[in-house]
């Protein structure tokens, strides 16, 4: 598990993160299955909604994890084709490593040619 519970709740020994960034609520599974979600299904890693809709930004089961120095990455695949930028959507979550850190929250940075980018700051371990 990388990263550590903040106000949210447990689903299925994996944390589950709630983030709104303006009318978008987007919730984020980085270790495993977001239950609940507008997006419905069991391989949510990654769902955006807002008012008038829903959005799949990745699923669970296009998880890929990158160990850097000082940080992790986490890439979530397989989200909703667009018609903007002619491809999936998808979410890339940066953990940052600091031991001294507080229980992490994750929070939204950009978006970019249907990359959703979010970072954290947690107590783990990086190489």
């Amino acid at each position: 598990m990388i990263l550590l519970p903040s106000n949210v709740r447990v689903v299925s020994h994996h944390y589950s993160y709630t983030v709104v960034d303006g009318s978008f609520t987007y919730q984020l599974s980085p270790c495993g299955n977001a239950a609940r979600t507008p997006c419905g299904g069991d391989n949510v890693g990654a769902c955006q909604s807002w008012s008038a809709g829903r959005k799949l930004l990745g699923q669970s089961s296009m998880r890929n994890v990158t160990a850097h120095s000082g940080h992790y990455t986490i890439h979530l695949g397989g989200g909703a084709p667009s018609t903007v930028c002619n491809g999936d959507n998808r979410v890339v979550i940066d953990v940052y490593c600091n031991k001294a850190a507080p229980v992490p929250k994750i929070v939204f940075g950009s978006l970019s040619s249907c990359v959703y980018h979010f970072m954290a700051v947690a107590n783990v371990e990086c190489m």
